[in-house]
């Protein structure tokens, strides 16, 4: 079985060397989390072994995004794969200080027209390895269509499997319905959801490995924390 990184070295050494190809990831996680800085990490540890990455941001400016990616990949690795950005965000706004939100290799799409770009994006991927990050898919969700985004989700599955593409889409914990998030869980290779506990006058950040197809004993609760490197988890298993 292929494993493929993803892009966090104490996560892959967890899950025994990464996590099977062609797996479409579930990120769940409450605002403020760590979603963003998973999602940049995902994306450069593609970039780094040669995977094209498609990026949809729906959520924050574009304008330091591809600096954010390419930080994780290694000096001689920054040409072996493409990155293209694709700005859901400033589009939705029309004011002349929003322009100054987009990047000019980004392109441009109305969310709207977000669903059918990503469809549209996978149809050229050809026979190279690929990795999809959308951050987040929350962002198009209205009251009206969560049929549309769990059918474009199982879509996204099929895809990643007949190709053995990496994809990684997000969520926002608590905005959407119980039974939107079951069928979301069902549907993804993997789920991994973001979490933080109090004790005391401390805050323990975790993330919690609930499934992931294919790999034996996948479950997994670890500790993890923000460095000037990204995220950071420990490589070795406790033993209790």
């Amino acid at each position: 079985m292929s494993l493929a990184t993803t892009g966090i070295a104490g996560l892959d050494a967890q899950l025994g060397g990464g996590i099977p190809r062609g797996t479409t990831l579930l990120l769940i996680g409450e605002p403020g989390n760590a979603i963003p800085l998973f999602s940049e990490q995902f994306a450069g540890g593609g970039l780094d072994v040669g995977e094209d990455v498609h990026y949809f941001q729906f959520d924050r400016p574009v304008t330091e995004l591809r600096k954010a990616v390419t930080s994780f990949v290694m000096r001689g690795n920054e040409q072996k794969a493409q990155l293209t950005l694709y700005d859901g965000y400033s589009p939705s706004f029309t004011t002349s200080k929003s322009m100054k939100l987009r990047e000019s290799n980004a392109m441009p799409i109305h969310p709207s027209q977000a669903l059918a770009t990503c469809m549209g994006a996978l149809q050229g991927v050809g026979g190279k390895p690929y990795r999809v990050v959308i951050e987040t898919l929350s962002s198009l969700a209205r009251p009206d269509n969560e049929r549309e985004l769990l059918e474009f989700f199982r879509n996204l599955v099929f895809m990643g499997q007949e190709l053995g593409g990496m994809h990684l889409v997000s969520i926002v914990k608590g905005l959407h319905s119980a039974s939107f998030e079951t069928q979301m869980r069902h549907l993804a290779g993997g789920v991994i959801e973001f979490g933080a506990e109090r004790k005391g006058f401390g805050i323990y950040n975790y993330l919690v490995v609930s499934k992931m197809l294919n790999l034996k004993d996948p479950t997994r609760i670890l500790l993890w924390k923000e460095t000037d490197k990204g995220l950071w988890l420990e490589s070795t298993k406790r033993v209790f």
